[in-house]
């Protein structure tokens, strides 16, 4: 049992709560029943730590003083330390997010993605942590069963197949029932505050925009709207 808030592997631990040792490390740490099952099913769990017998998983015990110092003020008592994995893209539509801060709104629009038939995530940089335990939290394991990739949007538009829908507020709107819902979209939702990049205007796309009695919804609440009017019916 750990009992010291000063052993090596309880500091190494803590120290995951910080984005530059997780992508040091290539492991960031999980917790709460719910998803810690989601991540034993995934098959990306290390190790298990928790304050209480489990009869499920064959876990490392700890104290409440070490649980604390792992996970800080969050109220569980159940650990997994993951391994970070990547997946490969299918062939249908991708959720491409520029610049999203707030953790909430990220793990939201993910789930939503999922819900709605849309298995690939894509991550502009500048984009909140995924690994963020506000954005674990949020999505609830629905990562483990979608596709996430991160890195440069105009790289990966440059090289997607995929027709390209945009949500500029400053443009023309596009009919979403005009559209080909048999085709496979990029989907584009940008900054909660400032949008989309318009350094993206350059790209040949489709523009939506939600017909509302004021200015814009939370980026979350409209990509989900627009994500389910996408489906294929």
């Amino acid at each position: 049992m750990l009992v010291s808030t000063q052993n090596k592997k309880v500091k190494q631990l803590s120290k995951l709560s910080k984005r530059k040792y997780r992508q040091d490390n290539d492991q960031y740490i999980v917790f709460g029943q719910t998803i810690v099952n989601e991540a034993v099913a995934a098959g990306v769990v290390k190790e298990i730590f928790s304050t209480s017998k489990q009869e499920r998983y064959d876990v490392t015990s700890v104290s409440e003083e070490v649980m604390h110092k792992i996970v800080g003020e969050a109220n569980t008592k159940i650990v997994a330390l993951c391994e970070m994995k990547q997946t490969q893209f299918d062939d249908g539509s991708t959720l491409v997010l520029d610049n999203i801060q707030d953790p909430g709104n990220l793990g939201t629009m993910i789930r939503s993605a999922k819900a709605f038939g849309i298995n690939n995530i894509f991550l502009g940089t500048g984009t909140v942590d995924l690994y963020n335990a506000k954005v674990l939290r949020s999505m609830q394991g629905v990562n483990y069963h979608v596709n996430i990739d991160q890195g440069d949007i105009e790289q990966y538009l440059e090289n997607s197949s995929n027709k390209l829908i945009t949500t500029f507020l400053d443009e023309p709107s596009t009919s979403i029932s005009a559209l080909d819902k048999s085709s496979a979209f990029d989907i584009m939702f940008g900054n909660e505050g400032h949008g989309l990049n318009p350094k993206f205007k350059k790209f040949e796309r489709q523009n939506i925009v939600l017909d509302i009695e004021f200015e814009s919804l939370n980026v979350a609440i409209a990509a989900g709207i627009i994500m389910y009017n996408l489906r294929e019916k």
